[in-house]
């Protein structure tokens, strides 16, 4: 409904007080602009931006509605976010036909409003009494209860080609300390080329330390644990192996994961890589969800489903690989909004990190939608486009798989 009034406002509110055209608007050389700065010239900014002060306030006062603008402005431009305008962001400023931030004003911020509804009609009309939810390009988790937000924490989600998918599901179980058991994906395109490394049996051995150096095992169709050493790694099909890591510290699902079985095969997990959640930008895992306050988030939903205390949860971190199932289902919604309303009429956007905006809109508008190539996923494994003899050559090649994606170094 907030969305819905947005959009009544932004087609038919007053205009501007001085109708003048954005492009037209030059910004003079001048201090740096930055939140909660006042200055004239932020005024010709609110202007240039389509961004209008609101009533009884100073249009001189660099707001958050123009720090969320200057940012937009900067992400289409290929600048840095950071929402400060100095040298460089003027002079894109008052170039000829730079581009316009995408929610800026007028008939982007229309199109924006338009594409977050649509979002909204595909979620059942009554969420639920209780519920988790996530927000990818705000990179936020709420559980919210009776309708009002009782907890927020920050998570990570799936890089631009590892993205994490839109869906909803029910969450089952809450594991402490749990298991890691590695995915087709990971094991195909970035364990097997370090494990084909060291040129086979006449050629000193495949490079295994890789898994020694993670604590990652390996078990066959038997069930039974193999020494990585005796297996040809250039002949196997490493699907044929499950490959492991136990809980410990170094465990990459940390202490808790949240467990809502679904086709993605993803879920929500603590992290080794605390620092990722300092970052304004936090698109960096391979698909699934890292939360910043795993144990907290535990507590409030164990708490809410069967009255557990912290010294509970103490208790159960004390075990390994511990399974506790929810007495009742706790719906989960992945969402991708990149404009929501606030609590006091404000406006917030987020950066369409996958690119979902532009599809959509040309799908709304009838027009022919262009997909990326997509990365490699598990479907494509299973249809066999693994070749295990196609080894990396240079250990160079390597510098941007698992071991820093997942173990940060």
């Amino acid at each position: 409904e907030a969305l819905r009034q947005k959009l009544l406002e932004a087609r038919g509110g007053g205009k501007p007080a001085e109708p003048v055209k954005p492009g037209v608007v030059m910004i003079p050389d001048g201090p740096v602009l930055k939140f909660g700065v006042e200055n004239e010239q932020v005024a010709l900014l609110r202007k240039r931006l389509e961004v209008q002060s609101r009533p009884g306030a100073n249009e001189n006062m660099f707001d958050k509605d123009v720090f969320d603008a200057v940012r937009q402005f900067q992400l289409a431009n290929g600048a840095a976010p950071d929402g400060v305008v100095g040298a460089g962001t003027r002079h894109m400023l008052n170039s000829d036909q730079p581009q316009q931030p995408r929610q800026a004003g007028g008939q982007a911020k229309i199109e924006a409003l338009l594409l977050n509804m649509e979002r909204w009609r595909w979620l059942p009309h009554d969420l639920g009494p209780y519920y988790v939810t996530v927000n990818i390009p705000e990179f936020m988790l709420r559980v919210v209860e009776d309708d009002k937000t009782v907890h927020s924490t920050r998570v990570v989600a799936g890089k631009p080609d590892k993205q994490t998918p839109i869906f909803s599901d029910e969450m089952e179980e809450i594991v402490f300390n749990p298991y890691w058991n590695v995915p087709n994906s990971i094991k195909i395109q970035e364990i097997a080329p370090y494990l084909q490394q060291g040129g086979g049996f006449f050629g000193g051995g495949w490079d295994t330390s890789v898994l020694a150096r993670h604590n990652l095992r390996i078990r066959g169709a038997s069930g039974r644990e193999i020494d990585p050493d005796t297996i040809d790694w250039g002949r196997v099909d490493i699907r044929n192996y499950e490959l492991y890591q136990p809980p410990g510290p170094d465990n990459v699902l940390g202490t808790v994961k949240f467990v809502f079985p679904n086709k993605h095969d993803v879920y929500m997990h603590d992290t080794t890589q605390k620092n990722l959640f300092a970052q304004a930008v936090r698109a960096e895992s391979h698909g699934c969800m890292r939360v910043q306050n795993p144990q907290q988030l535990a507590l409030l939903l164990l708490h809410h489903d069967q009255g557990w205390s912290q010294a509970q949860i103490e208790s159960a971190l004390d075990g390994e690989d511990n399974h506790i199932r929810l007495k009742t289902h706790i719906p989960v919604y992945i969402t991708y909004f990149t404009l929501k309303v606030n609590d006091d009429g404000s406006i917030s956007t987020f950066n369409d990190i996958y690119g979902h905006d532009a599809r959509m809109a040309a799908a709304l508008s009838g027009k022919a939608v262009i997909y990326d190539e997509p990365a490699q996923t598990d479907d494509a494994v299973v249809a066999g486009q693994w070749n295990p003899r196609g080894k990396r050559n240079r250990r160079d090649d390597l510098s941007n798989d698992f071991t820093r994606a997942l173990f940060g170094f």
